[in-house]
């Protein structure tokens, strides 16, 4: 009760029938963990608003809204949304290292300056989703459909809106995007070092020079499913 699980690497571990519902979970580190608890992870489709994740979620909605004079941005961290429907959802600002967002449907979602390093994305749905200035560091997107998905430099302002000359651009370093769908996806503004791209579907992607060569002559492939 009451344990406080920030910087705590928990790969892998069993959490069934443990009662986590007053620790602090936030800054673990739990991919692929089994947790099992209603404020860790919620049943069903929608975020339960009185959960954890739900009272952060709205929070972080008052921030965006209000143009951070009300409320606070996210914290989601070591969070689980799997399965969960955020379609539309601004994540923008938010710190979702480590949450896990397996299956989600993040359709049309916005990432801008978000922090998703290793984050586990793994079949989430991604249509449409914008990634401006976001941190996908070790993040898992393998099958993944992110058809439309936009990957592109954003500038920093202030927090009166002036220009501050800085431009972010998005971070896919050792980003696992195995088996995902990128058909018609842009990534030639995005930093990519050790990105990994196996199996991915890219038929009409832009990639950068260095990874141009998986383009040439590779016939067009198809989802599970499609």
């Amino acid at each position: 009760k009451g344990t406080k699980f920030a910087g705590a690497v928990m790969t892998g571990a069993n959490f069934r029938n443990v009662d986590l519902d007053s620790a602090d979970m936030r800054g673990a580190y739990v991919m692929d963990a089994n947790v099992e608890t209603k404020s860790f992870a919620d049943t069903g489709k929608q975020v339960d608003a009185n959960s954890d994740a739900g009272k952060i979620l709205a929070l972080h909605k008052a921030w965006i809204d209000s143009g951070g004079r009300d409320g606070e941005p996210a914290d989601l961290s070591g969070l689980s949304l799997s399965d969960k429907d955020l379609r539309g959802m601004d994540f923008s600002g938010a710190k979702l290292i480590g949450t896990i967002l397996y299956r989600a449907d993040l359709t049309g979602a916005k990432f801008a300056f978000t922090m998703l390093s290793k984050a586990n994305l793994i079949e989430a749905k991604l249509v449409d989703a914008s990634f401006e200035g976001a941190d996908l560091t070790e993040a898992k997107l393998s099958k993944a459909i992110l058809t439309g998905a936009r990957f592109e430099p954003k500038e920093l302002k202030t927090g009166d809106g002036q220009a501050t000359g800085r431009v972010l651009a998005p971070n896919l370093t050792r980003t696992d995007f195995t088996g995902a769908n990128l058909t018609g996806v842009d990534l030639t503004r995005a930093k990519m070092e050790r990105t990994i791209l196996a199996g991915a579907t890219l038929e009409g992607a832009k990639l950068p020079e260095q990874y141009a060569r998986l383009l040439k002559g590779r016939p067009p492939t198809r989802q599970a499913g499609e």
